[in-house]
């Protein structure tokens, strides 16, 4: 059950399962956007007798979700976990969405934390089996499964992974800066108008409405969805938004005052004293301090969509980030960094950088990944990436938004591979920027357009052809542990 349809016992919720100790530390599971099933789960534990048994088929989302802190921490310190099967987003129930079982024990009291005692037994489920492998999960979790302490289940978030995965994870943390600090927290989302219908228009209508008066191009900017936001470029769909933020003169804006009549009925906030059950359901858009023609919510940060940034959507399959310089507003189906480092885009789009993300955030069905800010800001950037080896990746994201080549983006790769686990790499003699240098990648620096795209394919059938040093060099990286557990391939 969501969050927003238990309102109105959120407070009754608090009083039970929140509160904090002496030190300041939550000692229940509450959560302002808690999902019901949290307390059930604390609930449920708190039944037992001291070692009596806890057994729940429920959904994983909780392991890693901010508002699932509060029960790990509880759970660490109230139950002894013995056995976690998390189903990912495969099928195996009609009921539950991202089911798992979570198998535990009840502490005769509570501790500070797990002891180096406490284990758990472990299995991902594989994502290729089907139902009809159901019946055999008990051996499964014995054949397959691992285990590990559960004092490694982070409150901040549970990785369910072997120790080599987890050494890794902390390796590539230790390495980076988290990106939340590098762009000091400046993750922002897309608009959200209230009534697409009304503020979204295509191009004919922005070339009626300038036509029918000049001022209405002030006010009519460039528009993006996140399903225009593809890996590495941005493709627009001739869409435009109209933007009347908060404190806009209307009557500056005839045409646009006029086009805007039409949806008049739909775009009335809702007025305050408004009960849909007695005066019936509320046609016009959400209560609020906007009058009817003003975009619905206040876009304090509007300008920095004018500015050089990185784009993302909020659901992606794999790593789809976005250079764009166009000016462009999006959606709340879209979300950006403003920037003007562009080599970030390539970390960003980085196989390193998506196998950490899947470790810090949950799938959802099919196999996709939330941008979620909460994730988002966890990413690593590399510490020591010289003024060299930034402008290097510079080139690859400039090339790739112009066409996607495999072999550059391997080396790219490649780079990035080297910017996080430089010792690996130099002590095997694998020096990518330092033989990119030397082949020349820098005179493309310069170049733009066809001219770069050109040099680019040049480059590629020269130095990224089999026998060619900077290619071997590229085959030997595959081989490093650590690249073949991030490429899923130990």
């Amino acid at each position: 059950m969501r969050q927003e349809a238990i309102k109105d016992q959120k407070p009754a919720l608090e009083r039970h399962y929140g509160g904090k100790d002496r030190q300041g530390n939550p000692i229940g599971a509450y959560a302002g956007t808690a999902d019901l099933f949290i307390y059930f789960i604390q609930r449920g534990i708190e039944l037992l007798s001291p070692g009596g048994a806890f057994a729940y088929i429920t959904s994983n989302k909780w392991y890693r979700a901010k508002y699932g802190q509060n029960l790990r921490g509880w759970l660490n310190r109230n139950a002894e976990i013995r056995r976690v099967v998390d189903f990912g987003d495969a099928e195996v129930f009609d009921a539950v969405a991202y089911p798992t079982i979570l198998v535990a024990t009840r502490r005769a009291a509570p501790v500070p934390a797990p002891s180096a005692s406490d284990t758990l037994r472990v299995m991902n489920w594989p994502q290729e089996l089907g139902r009809e492998e159901i019946p055999n999960f008990p051996a499964m979790v014995e054949e397959i499964g691992f285990d590990m302490p559960q004092k490694v289940l982070a409150a901040d978030g549970w990785q369910l992974e072997p120790q080599a995965k987890r050494g890794l994870l902390d390796r590539i943390r230790a390495a980076g800066k988290p990106l939340g600090e590098y762009v000091e927290g400046r993750f922002y989302y897309g608009i959200k108008t209230g009534y697409n219908d009304a503020f979204v228009i295509d191009g004919p209508t922005k070339d009626r409405l300038i036509g029918e008066h000049a001022s209405s191009a002030e006010i009519i900017k460039p528009f993006l969805r996140g399903r225009d936001v593809k890996r590495w470029r941005v493709e627009p769909q001739d869409l435009w938004l109209i933007f009347t933020r908060r404190g806009i003169d209307i009557d500056a804006y005839p045409a646009i005052k006029r086009h805007l009549e039409g949806y008049r009925e739909k775009l009335e906030p809702k007025p305050s004293g408004w009960d849909d059950q007695t005066d019936g359901k509320w046609e016009g858009r959400k209560a609020g301090s906007y009058k009817w023609f003003e975009i619905q919510d206040n876009i304090a940060y509007w300008q920095e969509f004018e500015t050089s940034k990185i784009v993302y959507p909020d659901i992606f399959e794999h790593q789809s980030f976005a250079w764009d310089r166009s000016g462009a507003y999006g959606a709340n189906t879209c979300y950006f960094i403003p920037t003007d480092q562009r080599w970030l885009t390539g970390v960003l789009n980085s196989s390193l950088v998506e196998w950490v993300y899947g470790q810090l955030s949950n799938r959802i069905r099919g196999g996709y990944l939330r941008a979620f800010s909460d994730y988002m800001q966890q990413v690593p950037i590399p510490n020591r990436a010289s003024t060299l080896e930034r402008s290097f990746l510079d080139i690859m994201v400039a090339i790739q938004t112009g066409r996607q080549d495999n072999r550059l983006e391997q080396l790219l790769n490649g780079f990035v591979y080297e910017l996080f686990f430089r010792e690996d790499l130099h002590a095997r003699g694998l020096t990518l920027f330092e033989e990119a240098e030397h082949a020349g990648l820098g005179r493309l620096s310069d170049l733009e357009g066809p001219e770069l795209l050109k040099a680019a394919e040049s480059f590629a059938a020269t130095h990224l052809i089999p026998g060619a040093r900077l290619r071997t060099m590229l085959s030997d990286v595959a081989t490093l542990d650590v690249v073949r557990i991030i490429e899923g391939r130990e």
